[in-house]
């Protein structure tokens, strides 16, 4: 059996990936202290307030709590509400009545939203349809698409609201300012997530919005197909299991998905090493038949993701030469 290889190059591609915003820090009372859960709402999140104090002995106090002129708790150190939607605002009012007197602290939150998209620059077929995933140590982008509306309605340009990112806990200060919506990053390698999250605020920061997400890289693997080289890739249909060559000669195409870079390809013949190009290309050297086993493994430049697959060539077959295979 002689072996003929064809090369063949593929191309990466960087698409824009999503980060999460985080919440905002809200302004208190000093004898009365607000928590929010969450503590940046959202438009229509269901949120709680719970109320304490380290001057005012609550438990020996008439509480009431209001939201927008409302009354939504009484007597009670915590109360649950709905925001409104975007570009409203909710008045949250607590008044407080002990023997000293009456204590009150109001707060205003403004409902805000960021999405957060994560796309990957990996390796995959031509015209691949699916999404590219992260590959280890490959580059990513992180974009944060935030919705900011006034209580006029006005939508805030996200070029006028201010970014910080941050890797776990550290801030990426040269990465964050005022329109920096966008992050560049390179993935961690696998079986290792980076966490990475971005708070989003007004220039006046009475708007926050928070998100986050892991950046978790995946397992690359190689996939075998036919190839006719005056044709095209058969991607329709991998190559797996038994293949029947029928004819004299046939080539196949090693393809490796979610590398950050194009990897080495190195094909086996019944364990043998034969050619290290993306196409292979098998030729009979008579009518007798057999199989024989072919394998391709894909490694990157580090030797650090490597991937294989093999499958078994049956040669040598009988053919029909007419109508009805006589």
């Amino acid at each position: 059996m002689r072996i003929v290889a064809f090369s063949l190059l593929f191309f990466t591609f960087l698409f824009p990936m999503e980060a999460p915003a985080l919440a905002q820090e809200l302004p208190v009372g000093e004898e009365l202290r607000f928590s929010f859960s969450p503590q940046y709402p959202r438009p229509y999140d269901r949120v709680t307030l719970t109320v304490s104090s380290s001057q005012l002995d609550l438990s020996a106090s008439t509480i009431s709590i209001s939201v927008n002129g409302v009354v939504v708790g009484e007597n009670e150190r915590k109360a649950t509400f709905t925001m409104g939607g975007p570009g409203s605002k909710s008045v949250v009012k607590v008044v407080t009545t002990d023997v000293d007197g009456t204590h009150e602290a109001t707060q205003t939150l403004f409902p805000a939203d960021v999405a957060l998209v994560v796309e990957a620059s990996s390796t995959v077929p031509p015209f691949y349809k699916g999404a590219k995933l992260v590959a280890s140590e490959g580059p990513v982008t992180l974009i944060a698409l935030p919705d900011f509306q006034t209580t006029s309605g006005t939508k805030i340009p996200a070029a006028n609201l201010v970014y910080t990112w941050r890797f776990g806990d550290k801030i990426l200060e040269s990465e964050s300012g005022i329109g920096k919506n966008i992050l560049r990053a390179k993935a961690p390698i696998r079986y290792r997530d980076a966490r990475i999250t971005v708070t989003v605020t007004t220039q006046d920061r009475t708007m926050v919005a928070q998100g986050a997400t892991s950046v978790s890289p995946v397992d690359p693997f190689v996939r075998v197909y036919k190839h006719d080289p005056l044709g095209s890739v058969d991607f329709a249909h991998i190559l797996s299991g038994t293949f029947a060559m029928l004819g004299d000669e046939q080539t196949f195409r090693a393809v490796p998905y979610y590398y950050a870079a194009l990897p080495k390809n190195a094909w086996t013949l019944n364990g043998t090493d034969s050619d290290q190009d993306p196409d292979l290309t098998v030729r009979t050297t008579g009518a007798t038949k057999g199989t024989a086993v072919i394998g391709v493994r894909a490694q990157d430049s580090k030797v650090i993701n490597n991937a294989e697959t093999r499958f078994t060539l049956q040669f040598g077959q009988a053919r029909s030469t007419g109508i009805f295979g006589l």
